[in-house]
């Protein structure tokens, strides 16, 4: 299930880009609570973490509501931006004041309310809330070599674009062939900015890789350029990462057996093995270095 238990900043105040230009003093906290929507109060993790842990009617759908409407079907939670929404939360004048790091701490603690429920908790923020990975299960964009809002390397709403050849979105006859140079540049050079071995440097994904599971971005699949699913199917064997994929009923008809050797190609090796459940000492030496909800040690 999706489901965010404090609100994207975005809508708590319409100001441009509010959390940055306040943080860097560009503008001030007066500018900040003329332009908010009255729902200050939800960003407070006092608050919002007492109706996430106690909340049981529609109105403050918290876990025991989804429980009991739900029952034993639900499963995951996957909370999304509820890290990556990480803010200031000032006076509004009814008392919701916070430092940041009052805010962080109280946003784990939504996250460790999930998992103490018994939900497998998730959430996707790339590499920019790396302070989230010890109270998650999965991590989607963790395999990302950049922030999880990179847009211009993973187009929003091009999807069904899979299988692209190593010119999209520009190709021969198009005015801007080869693509525009001041632009991001070809999917395919995209890719292989994150992707080449002479520039990757996974390092959270080596630290984390056998303590919370990974994903790529959702925008951002095994088969956005075909020619590097090859390396992508590489990176999910040696993480245990599991394949990322948009399928659409003609993407299936067309691709069905390319997604289908993705799938094995993982399951196949040790790292299969170990996402099933069996003896994983091959895969990696696990060895606890922190009390439960801590980065393990390599």
């Amino acid at each position: 299930m999706y489901r965010t238990p404090t609100p994207n900043l975005y809508s708590i105040c319409t100001y441009p880009n509010w959390v940055n230009n306040l943080l860097l003093r560009h503008i001030d906290e007066a500018t900040v609570l003329a332009n908010d929507t009255g729902q200050w109060d939800e960003i407070y993790t006092v608050t919002a973490g007492e109706k996430w842990e106690t909340g049981d009617t529609e109105q403050y759908a918290g876990l025991p509501y989804l429980t009991d409407t739900y029952g034993a079907n639900l499963k995951v939670i996957y909370h999304d931006t509820l890290p990556q929404q990480l803010g200031p939360s000032l006076d509004d004048g009814n008392g919701f004041v916070q430092s940041i790091e009052e805010n962080r701490d109280g946003r784990e603690g939504i996250l460790d309310i999930t998992k103490d429920a018994g939900f497998v908790a998730g959430s996707g923020e790339g590499v920019s809330a790396w302070w989230t990975v010890p109270h998650l299960d999965y991590w989607e964009g963790g395999m990302e070599e950049s922030t999880y809002g990179d847009i211009n390397r993973h187009p929003n709403m091009d999807y069904d674009q899979e299988f692209a050849d190593d010119d999209y979105p520009c190709g021969p006859g198009d005015p801007d062939y080869p693509c525009d140079p001041e632009g991001p540049g070809s999917w395919h050079d995209q890719e292989t900015a994150c992707m080449d071995e002479t520039v990757r440097i996974p390092l959270l994904a080596l630290q984390w890789h056998n303590y919370v599971a990974e994903t790529w971005n959702w925008r951002d699949s095994n088969f956005v350029v075909g020619s590097l699913s090859w390396k992508k199917d590489l990176f999910n064997i040696l993480y245990g990462a599991m394949p990322m994929w948009h399928v659409t009923s003609d993407l299936w008809t067309a691709h069905s057996a390319e997604y289908i050797a993705s799938y094995k190609k993982l399951l196949a090796g040790p790292a299969g093995e170990w996402l099933r459940g069996n003896d994983g000492s091959r895969v990696c030496d696990r060895r606890p270095s922190r009390p439960k909800n801590r980065v393990e040690q390599r």
